[in-house]
This record gives structure tokens, C-alpha cells and sequence, in this order.
């Protein structure tokens, strides 16, 4: 327990995610632990948080009370401040020895299972299964038999959030119903580990209408051509949600025959886009493409690819002074733009249009899109739909879409 108040305080968690959100007609700060080592959300008055962000790991209580009597001339009493600091330990959302050990824990136990479980059902999405089943149908439904103009060999799809973007998912996974494939690489967002340039899992995962195997084979043979580590930050996959929500569409399309899959986190190649260098000039990119398309021919798969991905992120809520609101035409002309250039499969064009502007409306996709061209070299694409969700209440907006390719 932390009673001290002259030695420093634990930091606050970097990878916390806070939100604004109403209380009894009052602004309060939510936080929240996106790796869920604490399933609980934790409230605070604005105020408290502006405290909290001060934890850096070098200030003690003595220090910060020190300032908040300089800068507001109030005073508060140490222990008020240590039960704040206390609350924030018990639930690990402070970088102590507490969260360091569940941590390690987590990481150990994740290793030892089999089987990924899924951690959003009950969330995202329904952890019974007819509930599930008939939460996914009612997309298919509303979207009807939208499709691409061929039989899909690699989609696009989005990862939002399955009640904001559920709909546009389903022309993408309409454009694949039909294909014939033995196995599934599925390449997505890696949101809670950039260690790696790319990162494998080697466990089946669990969905509420049942568990789609991992394809053994082809990833060992994977290994074995690119590097041993690509499994070494495998605990990213724990909670991640751009593998986790395409799965659950596979399954629920294919039921019992559902394929094999394999599960890729790419993470961001911002280094490609900052020094304008082309992702195949990095060895472990070349290494890794090189190594699945290899490995694929000498098992004689046919693979389907689905690329997990959103695409702008822009408004205050993504660090922009400007709100959403007064960015949402023009990124909608910037993100056609690049879409084109991936629907025509120009991946110099499109490492073109995002090295342009750096990246500044964030595209979450750049890495697992350059990934699938340098693997699959697909010759045709075509744009499904695309949608912008604007959340009005954080000034901000994310942009997503679903594409096809043969």
C-alpha cells in the first residue's frame, strides 16, 4: 500500500484511456484500461484527473500538493490524496510493482492457453450464442447481398466498432461467401504493441458460435523462413479487437467448414512513411512477406487475405485543435483519393499519397495494406462502401470502408 508521502508517486499509466462522460448532469473523467488487466472503469471529477496527470514517476504527494496550493490556493489534506492514489493502485492503473506483477501474469497465462478467448463478447457483441448469432444476421440482413463484382481473393474490412459500423462490413465477407480457399490470413491493426514489425499468433480462437482453428502448419513454416520472434509479443492478440471481429464473421459465415486461419498484427511502418522510404527497403518487412508467400507455395494453399482496418482518425478526441465537424469533407475527398489508389492495387501511389501528408489523418491500415500487396500482388480491386462516424459529443471521427480484390 502507498503511504508514503516524500517518496514519488507511481506514474500514471501511459496506455490509460480517459473519456469524458455524464454524471447526474456533470462532467466526469472515465478511465479505463484498455489491456484489461482492470476490467473496471474508474470515475473522477475533472479536477482529480488533472491531478493524477501529474504522476510522472518523479513527483511525491509532498510535490503536488505543493503545487495545487500554489496554482488554485487550495489545500488538501495528504491522505485525501493518498486514498486517490491508492484507488488508482488497486485497480493497476498506475505503472507500480502491483500492476508490473498482474502483468506478468496476464503475459504467462495468455502463453499457456490454447485456445484465444474471446474478450469482447459481452462487450462489443453477444457472448450467447443464438444472441450473437442473430446480433451478426441482422447486419446481413439490413445489408442484403451487396458484393463485389467477383469472387473475392482479399478483402478489406473495417474493425469499428460492430454497433457503429456493422453494415459495412458485410459486403466485404458477402465478396468472399462464395470463395474457394483452405486457409485465412488475416492481417490486422496492431493497436497495443508496436515491438515488432509484425506479430503471429499460433492459438485458435474462441467466438460465441464456436472456435476457428489456427493454421499450424503454414505459420511454423512462416517461422521458419522469417524469424522465431514473430510470436515473441504474442500477448497483443490478447484483446485486440482488428483480429478478434473479422473471426467472428468468418465464423458465423462458414459455421462448421469455417478455414484455418492466421492471425497478423501489423504495426504502424511509420518510420517508412517519416524518412519516405518504401516498406520493402526494411529487412523483418521484406523477411516476413517473403517468408508467407514462400511458405504458401510450398504447401500449396489457396489463401484468402482480410485486412482489418480503419481509416482516418481525426478531432480533438485524436489530437487535432480543429473539431471533426469542420475536417469531415475534406478528409472525405483525402480518403477517396487514397482509396482509389488501393482499389487500383498502385501501391506506390498510395505510399505516395500518405507520405504526402505524413500520415496526418492516421490512417490505422497503411502497414497491413502494403503487407498484402507485397504477399498477394492482386491485380484488381474495388470499392464497396464507405461511411464516416462523427462522434459529435468528442468533436472527433473516425472513417472506415470495405473493399474487394482479385
Amino acid at each position: 500500500m502507498i503511504n508514503s508521502i516524500t517518496e514519488p508517486v507511481p506514474p500514471l499509466r501511459q496506455d490509460i484511456e480517459a473519456f469524458v462522460i455524464e454524471v447526474e448532469q456533470e462532467e466526469m473523467v472515465a478511465l479505463r484500461d484498455p489491456l484489461g488487466i482492470a476490467r473496471d472503469m474508474l470515475v473522477f471529477h475533472p479536477s482529480a484527473y488533472e491531478i493524477m496527470r501529474l504522476f510522472n514517476g518523479d513527483v511525491t504527494v509532498q510535490d503536488v500538493l505543493k503545487l495545487i496550493a500554489e496554482s488554485t490556493g487550495d489545500h488538501i489534506q495528504p491522505e485525501h490524496l493518498l486514498k486517490m492514489i491508492r484507488e488508482l493502485d488497486a485497480h493497476k492503473f498506475l505503472l507500480s510493482p502491483g500492476f508490473i506483477q498482474a502483468f506478468r501474469e496476464e503475459v504467462e497465462r495468455f502463453q499457456n492457453q490454447r485456445v484465444r478467448t474471446a474478450f469482447l463478447a459481452g462487450d462489443a457483441y453477444p457472448e450467447q450464442m443464438e444472441e450473437c448469432r442473430k446480433f451478426i444476421a441482422e447486419f446481413f440482413a439490413g445489408a442484403g447481398e451487396t458484393r463485389a463484382s467477383f469472387a473475392a481473393t482479399g478483402i478489406v474490412a473495417p474493425h469499428i466498432d460492430l454497433r457503429v459500423g456493422g453494415k459495412v462490413y458485410v459486403p466485404a465477407f458477402n465478396s468472399i461467401k462464395h470463395g474457394e480457399f483452405d486457409t485465412v490470413i488475416v492481417l490486422g491493426t496492431s493497436h497495443y504493441s508496436d515491438e515488432d514489425f509484425f506479430i503471429l499468433c499460433e492459438k485458435d480462437f474462441e467466438t460465441p458460435l464456436g472456435t476457428v482453428q489456427a493454421d499450424r502448419r503454414l505459420i511454423q513454416r512462416i517461422r521458419e523462413k522469417a524469424y522465431p520472434d514473430l510470436t515473441r509479443s504474442e500477448f497483443a492478440h490478447r484483446n485486440e479487437h482488428s483480429i478478434e471481429f473479422p473471426v467472428l464473421f468468418l465464423k458465423y459465415l462458414f459455421g462448421l467448414e469455417s478455414p484455418p486461419i492466421v492471425p497478423v498484427l501489423c504495426t504502424s511502418l511509420q518510420d517508412a512513411i517519416d524518412e519516405e522510404r518504401s516498406p520493402g527497403e526494411f529487412p523483418e518487412f521484406q523477411s516476413f512477406t517473403r517468408a508467407v508467400r514462400e511458405s504458401l507455395d510450398e504447401l500449396g494453399r489457396k489463401p484468402v487475405f482480410i485486412i482489418s482496418v480503419d481509416w482516418s482518425h481525426i478531432g480533438k478526441k485524436f489530437g487535432d485543435m480543429t473539431p471533426a465537424a469542420d475536417m469531415l469533407d475534406r478528409v472525405r475527398k483525402s480518403d477517396l483519393n487514397q482509396l482509389e489508389a488501393v482499389a487500383r492495387c498502385d501501391a506506390e501511389a498510395f505510399h505516395a499519397l500518405v507520405v504526402k501528408n505524413r500520415n496526418r489523418t492516421r490512417i490505422d491500415g497503411y502497414s497491413c495494406l502494403q503487407a498484402y500487396f507485397e504477399i498477394a500482388h492482386p491485380r484488381r480491386g474495388e470499392i464497396l462502401q464507405y461511411e464516416q462516424w462523427h462522434e459529435i459529443e468528442r468533436e472527433s471521427a473516425v472513417t472506415f470502408a470495405s473493399l474487394a480484390f482479385r
